[in-house]
């Protein structure tokens, strides 16, 4: 999922326009998390979590959706399009994961709506 190239630099972003899948959680991720991390937060064990390294620099951001207790889906974002810093470690149902894209600058920053 690209949310800049699906159409969003600015205005309101619902997560439920994005997938196209069932899901009862989204949750978004700075980088340099871990397989570790994400279970803990998630309250779920990822074992398709494979690569450490996956999310080890900078550049990337990860955004998970759990459905019934199971990671349903997940897909990473480059911070340099769009920046979810702000939402590390949070969860947002369907109804609330809805969010305001702000450009500041060349990045594009997600924000709680």
């Amino acid at each position: 999922m690209d949310l800049i190239e699906d159409g969003v630099s600015r205005g309101i972003v619902d997560f439920r326009d994005f997938s196209a899948f069932d899901w009862d959680t989204v949750i978004f991720f700075s980088p340099y998390v871990t397989a570790e991390r994400i279970s803990t937060t998630a309250g779920v064990s990822w074992s398709a979590f494979s690569d450490p390294a996956a999310f080890s620099y900078d550049s990337y951001a990860l955004v998970v959706f759990i459905q019934a207790n199971e990671i349903v889906a997940h897909f990473d974002v480059r911070r340099d399009r769009i920046d979810f810093a702000s939402l590390d470690g949070r969860g947002f149902s369907p109804a609330t994961a809805r969010f305001e894209v702000m450009s500041t600058r060349a990045v594009n920053v997600l924000r709680r709506n």
